[in-house]
C-alpha cells in the first residue's frame, strides 16, 4: 500500500503568493493614510499634553511657565517644544526647561494667535490662566501637505484645550470671525 502525500503543488503557491501581493498593493495606499493619521493625532496629543503640562505646572508653583519653541527664540514650532519656567523674553534669558517635546516625524505645522500671526510662546501666569490673552490655534499636516490630514489644537484665553478632528470642526459657528479667518495651512 503506497502512502499518500498530502501538500501543495508549487503552482497552487505560486497563485496564493500572487493573490496576496496583489492583494498587498492595493491595501498599502490606504494604510499610508493610517499612518499619516496616526502621526498627526500623535503631534495633536504631544501638543495637547504640554499645553496642561505648562498650565498645571504654572498652577501648581505658582509662578509663570511658558510653552515655546526649542530655545525660546523665533516662532518654528517644527522642531518640537519645550515647557520652561522662568523669563524666556527678558533681555537676558532666565528660564529652566522642565519638559521637552519633539516633532519626531518631522511634519509641517504652526502655532498662531487669533489674527493669523505666528505665535512665539504660550505663557500660563501664576494662577494657570492664558497669561497673554491670546487664543491660539496648533495645526499639524501631512508632509505632502493633504489637507485631508490635518489637525488642530486651540487654546482658549482661559487655557482650556480644544482638539480637533478637521479644520472645518476648528471654525465652527461658534468661533469668532477673527478664527475663521486663521489659515491652519501649515508651513
Amino acid at each position: 500500500m503506497k502512502k499518500q502525500l498530502s501538500g501543495f503543488t508549487l503552482v497552487e503557491v505560486m497563485i496564493v503568493v500572487a493573490i496576496a501581493a496583489i492583494l498587498l498593493a492595493v491595501a498599502a495606499p490606504s494604510f499610508n493614510g493610517v499612518i499619516a493619521r496616526s502621526n498627526i493625532e500623535s503631534l495633536q496629543d504631544q501638543f495637547s499634553r504640554a499645553v496642561v503640562m505648562a498650565r498645571t505646572e504654572a498652577a501648581s508653583r505658582g509662578e509663570r511657565v511658558t510653552l515655546c519653541p526649542p530655545g525660546c527664540t523665533g516662532s518654528d514650532w517644527r522642531d518640537g517644544w519645550i515647557v520652561v519656567i522662568g523669563d524666556p523674553t527678558a533681555a537676558t534669558p532666565d528660564f529652566e526647561e522642565i519638559a521637552a517635546f519633539q516633532n519626531k516625524p518631522n511634519y509641517p505645522l504652526a502655532v498662531k494667535i487669533e489674527g493669523g500671526a505666528l505665535a512665539e510662546r504660550i505663557t500660563f501666569d501664576e494662577q494657570g490662566y492664558n497669561a497673554d490673552d491670546q487664543r491660539y490655534l496648533f495645526g499639524v499636516c501631512e508632509k505632502e501637505a493633504n489637507p485631508q490630514y490635518q489637525q488642530g489644537v486651540m487654546v482658549e484665553f482661559s487655557g482650556r484645550v480644544t482638539r480637533t478632528l478637521t479644520k472645518e470642526a476648528l471654525l465652527h459657528d461658534g468661533q469668532s470671525d477673527a478664527v475663521k479667518k486663521v489659515d491652519l495651512a501649515c508651513t
